[in-house]
């Protein structure tokens, strides 16, 4: 079996969040990646995916508000999540050499706020 990599990062927004370490599993075992919020509350909690090879765009697959999560549309049916607090955890079972990647977790509060560009096009930013 061929070993499935994960190079996980944190993306602070706002207060930092920690991620569990880089993991490495063999196909068809599982894998549960975490992120737990430090020093905040915010209500909302993200994971975002990019593809091993996939040098820009980030694909967003699980969102949370709260204590309600929810998969994105099209999500692999080998992905689950669960919230507990201010923690986010992703599961991913029975692994296949497609799902290496990187794995990004995010956090907001949830105030949404008008914002200007350097364009000066008006863009919704999160405060």
């Amino acid at each position: 079996m061929d070993p499935v990599g994960f190079l996980l990062l944190f993306l602070p927004l706002g207060a930092a969040v920690k991620q569990s370490p880089d993991l490495m599993q063999p196909e068809g075992h599982n894998a549960t990646l975490t992120c737990s919020q430090i020093n905040s509350t915010d209500n909302s909690m993200f994971w975002f995916y990019q593809r091993t090879g996939q040098r820009t765009g980030l694909e967003l697959i699980v969102n949370s508000y709260v204590t309600m999560v929810t998969l994105e549309d099209g999500a692999d049916t080998r992905r689950s999540a669960r919230r507990d607090g201010v923690t986010l955890l992703l599961t991913l079972t029975m692994l296949k050499r497609s799902d290496s990647g990187v794995f990004y977790c995010a956090k907001q509060d949830t105030v949404l706020q008008p914002c200007l560009n350097p364009l000066q096009k008006l863009w919704w930013c999160f405060g």
